[in-house]
Formats: C-alpha cells, structure tokens, sequence
C-alpha cells in the first residue's frame, strides 16, 4: 500500500463484545524503516549517439547508492559517481511530517573540466485513497554535470514539475501536470498536461491527453486505444 489509509481492527473478547480500533498510517516507497540498508553498484561504459550508431561506447563509470532508514521516518541516502572526465558525490534525506506525506532534500557537487558546480532539490508527495500530488525543483549551476550529460552543453539550471491525480474509480481517472525548464543559452520550456484514462472492461483502454506548450502557445490533443488480441499480441490506434 502506497499513501494514506486507515486500518480498521475488529477486537472480539471472550463473552463476544467487540471493539473496533481505527489508526490512520502512511505508506511511502521513499522511506525505510530504521536500520535498514539498501545499497546498489553499477560500472560500465556510456553509449554515444543512441539511435545513431550501433554499438558505440566509450566513457567508463562507476556509480554506487547507500541508503539507510535512521529511523521509520527519516531516510538517508548517499550516492558517488565517477568517469575518465568527471565525478561527483551526493546526499539526500527523505523525511515524513506525520501523515502529511513524504518530503525530500537533496544535493550533491560535481567536477568536471576542471570546474565545480553545485545541485540542490526539494521535492513533496503525498497519496491518500485515490487521490495523489507531486512537487519537485531542481537547481543547479552552469557547471554541474551529471553522468551521461554532454560536457559541451550547459545543464538544466531550473526544472519544476507538478503533478495531481485523481482516481475516479470505474468511471477511470484524471490527471493533470506542470513542468518548466530553464537552459542557459537555449529557449526556456514550459508546458501543462491533461489527461483522462479508462479501462472498457475486457476489450481494452482509452487514453485521452492534452498538451499546451506555453511558450509558442502550441497544443496537442491525443487519443489512444489500446486492445489486447491475446496472450502475447496488442493492438494500438491513435489518432
């Protein structure tokens, strides 16, 4: 279970009276409980021109992650990454106010050419029953260069995205977003998003979604229908 709830218990002693006990609680992927660790590492090489060329790599890399729950409600993470032209190392902590959702901080420093640049995000979610929200914002200096990012073109500096979501039930559900980004030396990026989703019982899905680009004031509309025609076929029409 993902978000909030309540947990409903039914006690029955031995002459047969009951006690109900209701306890609201919150549930979230981001956090671990206290003293457990979760970890990964990665090496390999980075892929140039995807979609491009086949089979072309060459920067080599080593990533790792640590998180650790130092209590139910707060979590800790640190994460390195390292290549033949750049490094960097970060720390985040994923923390939950109560049952008001989960909060995140997180920042992190890198090097590349010589030159050092700085990261920092905070982040809020929060689900309850059938209803979701998200915020994130990332800034970041002209300098800072994750793994994978071209050297030769500045980073995002700004990113802002927001999402609510709503789960209509058997009548399906409704979504709605926001995202910015800003690129020294390129056109800022701006858009809304909308979308409804229902499942036509057993003969498949329809996805209808909008698109509003704020800055050209270009929109789109998108409908999609999606029809499984057995075991290991699908069909898709979109229009």
């Amino acid at each position: 279970v993902t978000g909030g709830g309540d947990i409903r218990v039914v006690a029955t002693d031995l002459l047969g009276r009951e006690q109900v006990i209701v306890a609201p609680f919150y549930a979230s992927q981001s956090l671990l409980k206290r003293d457990l660790a979760l970890y990964s590492l990665e090496i390999g090489a980075l892929r140039q021109n995807y979609g491009v060329d086949s089979n072309r790599y060459r920067e080599s890399f080593v990533t790792g992650t640590y998180r650790r729950g130092l209590t139910d409600r707060l979590t800790a993470e640190m994460r390195g990454e390292m290549s033949d032209e750049r490094k960097a190392a970060g720390f985040g902590l994923a923390f939950q106010p109560g049952l008001a959702g989960v909060a995140e901080l997180a920042g992190a420093v890198s090097e590349a050419n010589d030159r050092t640049g700085q990261f920092l995000r905070l982040g809020y979610s929060y689900t309850r029953g059938p209803f979701g929200l998200g915020i994130v914002q990332d800034w970041a200096s002209s300098d800072f260069r994750r793994i994978g990012e071209a050297l030769d073109r500045p980073p995002v500096t700004s990113a802002t995205r927001a999402n609510i979501g709503l789960d209509l039930g058997g009548w399906g559900s409704v979504a709605a977003g926001y995202a910015r980004q800003e690129r020294p030396g390129s056109a800022d990026f701006e858009a809304l998003t909308t979308s409804y989703s229902r499942r036509l019982g057993t003969i498949g899905h329809l996805n209808l979604s909008a698109f509003h680009d704020l800055q050209d004031d270009s929109r789109a509309l998108v409908l999609t229908a999606t029809a499984p025609l057995g075991p290991r076929s699908t069909a898709v029409a979109g229009l």
